[in-house]
Formats: structure tokens, sequence, C-alpha cells
């Protein structure tokens, strides 16, 4: 029985992919952000941190959420979970940095990871 079933539920039906991501930061009003223009997400205790791209500069939010629920709303096409602290978009990452555990994005920013990922090699 899904959360729409069960009337005693009160939770709201996940929003579809819509293409546009609405945050409400820490301070501030609510900013919409276009999921093409997402880089990365990054956890970080009840927050997410998440880099996105404006005007061809890259900019950084606060926001109070979990993974979990940011996950369910981007499309997995164009998403992918690396682990628990982190939520990459595959078409704005250059490469991946092993020793200095960096991402290079397209635009030619530079996003230093706190935690390693813990990539195997083969």
């Amino acid at each position: 029985m899904s959360a729409q079933d069960d009337p005693g539920d009160k939770r709201q039906p996940e929003e579809p992919h819509t293409g546009v991501l609405k945050i409400k930061p820490r301070i501030g009003k609510v900013t919409l952000i276009s999921m093409d223009h997402i880089i990365l997400a990054e956890a970080n205790d009840h927050y997410i941190k998440l880099y996105y791209m404006c005007a061809a500069k890259m900019l950084q939010i606060d926001y109070r959420s979990s993974m979990k629920k940011l996950h369910k709303k981007l499309p997995p096409t164009s998403f992918r979970r690396l682990n628990r602290s982190y939520i990459v978009n595959d078409y704005q990452l250059n490469s991946f940095e092993e020793e200095t555990h960096s991402f290079l994005t397209n635009c030619g920013e530079i996003i230093k990871l706190r935690r390693r990922l813990g990539i195997r090699r083969i």
C-alpha cells in the first residue's frame, strides 16, 4: 500500500521530474534551479550543499533536506549517487582526480571532496 492509498498517511507524494528544482535556503527566498545546471550535491549533516552553474559561474547553496529526498527528485538518466554523501550530474563533470579527490567541471572549476569515495581499481 502506497502513501496515496493510506488515508492516515500525511506524506505528500513525490514531485515528478520537472526540470526545475525549488530550493529554500537557510536564509533567503525560494530559488529555482534548472536541473541541467546542477553539478553536484554534497551531504553535510542535515543540510545539502548544492553546486550549480549560473551565468557561466559556479555557485553553491545550502538547504535543509536529505540526500534520499533530493535523489528522488532528480532524473536518474543524468544523476548518479556515488555514496551516502554525494550525488553528481554526469553531464556537468569532466573528470575525477583520484590523488586530490576532486572533480573538474565542464566550465573548468575544481570541486574538492570532503570524503574519499572509496573507488576500487579492478
